[in-house]
């Protein structure tokens, strides 16, 4: 398989389990949406966030399958994954924001979300990277 096949399954990937993510924890999760302590300006926003984040995604799925392969149509497809990873850089730089969704979460340690970020971001970029290499096949 070339390279840029790979990065284009890479981005795939990263496009796909980010909604699956997102509307796994925060949408169906308890800790979110669904969560009775949280004020319910706050779910609001988690609505908005989940759309948002579908229809951008759909949006970065059409540019990853249907346009050309080239740097300008790739970087709209790593579009939903790198706006709502990066967000979870951002936030906690906000005063008053608090980047644990749950005491439970804070007791393992580390931020799982902000590993994830991370993870995901660095996926994004290395898809990105890998899609617009030439190889002997192209």
């Amino acid at each position: 398989m070339s390279l840029p096949k790979i990065g284009l399954g890479l981005l795939g990937f990263v496009i796909i389990t980010t909604v699956i993510i997102v509307f796994r924890v925060d949408v169906f999760g308890p800790h979110h949406l669904f969560n009775e302590n949280w004020p319910g300006h706050a779910r609001f926003h988690i609505v908005m966030q989940a759309t948002a984040l579908f229809i951008v995604s759909l949006f970065s799925l059409w540019a990853l399958i249907k346009m050309p392969k080239t740097k300008e149509w790739l970087a709209v497809a790593i579009l939903a994954p790198v706006s709502f990873w990066s967000g979870i850089i951002i936030g906690p730089l906000v005063e008053g924001t608090d980047i644990y969704a749950s005491e439970a979460l804070r007791a393992v340690g580390f931020p799982i979300n902000f590993a994830l970020a991370i993870i995901y971001l660095s996926l994004s970029i290395t898809g990105y990277i890998l899609a617009l290499k030439k190889g002997k096949d192209d």
